[in-house]
């Protein structure tokens, strides 16, 4: 009896041992295959990084790493210019993750999807959201920025100019030198020229290195003969 149980014991032990190796070999070519992805992705090969995604997602479908994975998939498809399609993998990434903190990126995402194909009305509800849900979020200064360009787009000035302000007066730097230029443009379309000089000069001195300043040397220019000011216009 003694013999038997101990053959029943090794037994069990060698498929315990079986199924502990071949957990960590899965868990090797899942991680293995997810940096495979990452890695095509952050070099920038979008196409190949979209494929090796899907593949990700439909080979492992409770993978740790399957809410980073839908994410890129989302991106990978935007910098292709896929944008409907980017839509729909950003659905199913809300679906699935709806307390994901990487929620307010693809809602940013999907603002700009809307942006690029010319749909500006979509375009500032999604910004708008950020501004309004995310207040803490890495990407506020961007939606401010974006929700800004949407309504000049749309030919509403003033809240165009209210979301550059948001911009500008920020604690952060970034997007500050391309609100300073925006606002520019949408005072010149209010009439507003001394004060649209005043944004042309603050970008023209504070941001020197912004790729912005030649067209704002240009329209501050424009602003100075608009004003009447010929002289420093010339």
């Amino acid at each position: 009896m003694q013999y038997f149980r101990s053959i029943l014991i090794f037994f069990l032990f060698i498929s315990f041992q079986t199924d502990r190796i071949s957990a960590q070999s899965k868990s090797t070519r899942e991680r293995s295959d997810f940096l495979v992805a990452q890695g095509v992705f952050n070099d920038g090969l979008y196409k190949s990084a979209e494929i090796h995604l899907r593949d990700f997602l439909n080979k492992y479908p409770s993978s740790e790493w399957r809410e980073s994975a839908y994410f890129m998939l989302g991106k990978s498809k935007f910098y292709l210019e896929k944008f409907v399609e980017t839509r729909k993998v950003l659905e199913e990434f809300f679906i699935q993750f709806p307390f994901s903190t990487l929620k307010d990126d693809a809602i940013f995402l999907v603002g700009e999807t809307y942006f690029e194909e010319g749909e500006y009305r979509e375009a500032v509800k999604n910004f708008e959201k950020i501004v309004n849900d995310y207040s803490k979020s890495d990407v506020l200064n961007e939606a401010n920025y974006y929700a800004g360009e949407s309504h000049f787009e749309l030919g509403d000035h003033k809240k165009a100019e209210g979301y550059y302000n948001s911009v500008i007066r920020s604690g952060k730097s970034t997007f500050k030198d391309y609100a300073y230029y925006s606002l520019g443009w949408t005072l010149m379309a209010q009439n507003r020229y001394s004060e649209a000089i005043s944004s042309f000069r603050t970008l023209i001195n504070d941001h020197s290195g912004s790729d912005t300043v030649p067209d704002a040397k240009f329209k501050l220019g424009e602003a100075y003969w608009r004003n009447g000011d010929f002289k420093p216009a010339v």
